[in-house]
């Protein structure tokens, strides 16, 4: 069994070890997306969720301005 998460997500790592999707909301147009911190780790690396706020482009209005939410509950598998 995994052990549950304490402690603030403030890095892709973080919600990693916390199984922990993020969604993803640009502070310009509203859009949101749902994003698995797996595929940013291997994007982006380990850096902090504020930082990567500034390099993430949305999709709908293409600026970069976004923030992350983590989900309240952790993902069912680690496929």
């Amino acid at each position: 069994m995994a052990r549950d998460w304490y402690g603030p997500i403030e890095r892709f790592g973080d919600a990693f070890k916390a199984r922990r999707k993020l969604w993803v909301l640009c502070k310009e147009c509203g859009h949101t997306a749902l994003a698995d911190p797996r595929d940013l780790l291997v994007r982006l690396g380990d850096i902090t969720l504020e930082r990567a706020g500034r390099k993430l482009r949305c999709r709908r209005c293409h600026r970069a301005n976004a923030y992350f939410v983590p989900q309240d509950q952790p993902w069912s598998s680690l496929r």
